[in-house]
Order: C-alpha cells, then structure tokens, then sequence
C-alpha cells in the first residue's frame, strides 16, 4: 500500500512464510532459492531447502532405479518411490518427506513396516518417532499409538522428495 520495499531478515520460517511476498533463503552467503513463500515452501530446490522449510525426516538413501521424473531409493527395511529432484545421476541421495506426510495404516507404493519408539502427546495430535529398518521416521498422527506398536506407515509419492546427495 505505501509503495515501499522492505528487507526483513529472520532464521523463523513460519514468520518468513506469514510476512512475504518473495522470499530469498541464503546458505553459507549465497541464494540458495528465491522465491513465493508457497513455492519455497512446496517445491524446495535442494535437500538444505527443503530441511530449512520443515522437512524433519531427512534420509540418506542410496538410488534404486529413476525414469528421470520418480526415483526409488531404499535402504535396510525400508524402500520408497518419489519425485526425483536430482541433477546429476548419482547413486546416492537425500530423501525428504514431512512428517504430516505420513498416513498410519496405509499402504500403497510406499508403504513402510515401522516399530513405535517414542511418542509425544500434543493435544490434537501426536508427535511420533519410528524405526523403520535402519531409519528413524518422524511423524504427526491422531492415531493413539504406543511405544513397541508395530506400524504400517504410508506416504505418497508426491510427497517424497529425492535430492542429490549432500552435506545438509
């Protein structure tokens, strides 16, 4: 409205998502992505931009298989099929999910055998930590669940992101 441009630097992503227009995310000093706080957000462009915007579960994998568009990676016990935002043809890679992502009970493509480890009660919802072959997954549910249930977890490919190996 007043026609001014305004700088406004913050480590709070939820203030940087609530108060911009545009946002630039910086790694080490230099831009790592600019962009709508709904793309920065949805469509990170790296494995260090999607954990800055809320990825908890950060995972390195190594590549099974990619058409280009979906990769399949997958370790001890666990083996997932998602969009694959990799630039080169590595062999390893950096899974991304959120942990809202995941749907206890389902299955599909990418569903996961998973033993309750421990689980933090927060009102309307609970924050889970789950063992899933070698990985710890970190999920948000409703479902009652208790420490040493045997889970199936299921996340959609769409929700997967598979980056290029790389220092986080």
């Amino acid at each position: 409205d007043l026609g001014v441009t305004t700088v406004y630097v913050t480590h709070d992503q939820e203030e940087a998502l609530s108060l911009a227009d545009r946002l630039v995310l910086l790694r080490d000093g230099r831009v790592e992505q600019v962009g709508a706080p709904e793309q920065i957000y949805g469509e990170p462009v790296s494995a260090y931009a999607a954990g800055f915007m809320g990825y908890r579960n950060m995972l390195a994998l190594p590549v099974a298989d990619s058409d280009g568009r979906q990769a399949t990676v997958g370790g001890t016990g666990l083996r997932l099929r998602g969009i694959d935002r990799r630039d080169g043809g590595g062999r390893e890679a950096v899974v991304a999910i959120r942990p809202e992502d995941f749907t206890v009970g389902a299955g599909g493509p990418n569903a996961v055998a998973a033993r309750v480890a421990v689980v933090e009660y927060r009102g309307h919802e609970l924050a889970v930590e789950a063992v899933a072959g070698d990985e710890r997954l970190h999920i948000l549910t409703d479902e009652r669940l208790a420490p040493g249930d045997e889970v199936t977890l299921g996340v959609a490919p769409d929700r997967v992101l598979v980056f290029d190996g790389e220092r986080l």
